[in-house]
């Protein structure tokens, strides 16, 4: 459904920290990306939630 809408690439969730600057990127912002079973927190190894979090916080540092 995400591809009807953004002519971007998608995939059902983040693998990578370095995904969220892709699709920020791709989406001029407009898209949130979720991180299910890669997170750390999760079993996963593709993503640490401690980033995901610091990641989000100097991103909103950004907006205001």
């Amino acid at each position: 459904m995400t591809g009807d809408v953004v002519v971007a690439p998608s995939q059902p969730g983040g693998k990578a920290l370095s995904d969220l600057d892709l699709v920020h990127r791709l989406s001029n912002g407009r898209v949130d990306l979720t991180f299910g079973s890669a997170l750390d927190i999760f079993g996963g190894s593709g993503v640490k939630y401690a980033d995901c979090v610091a990641y989000n916080a100097a991103a909103m540092r950004t907006i205001t």
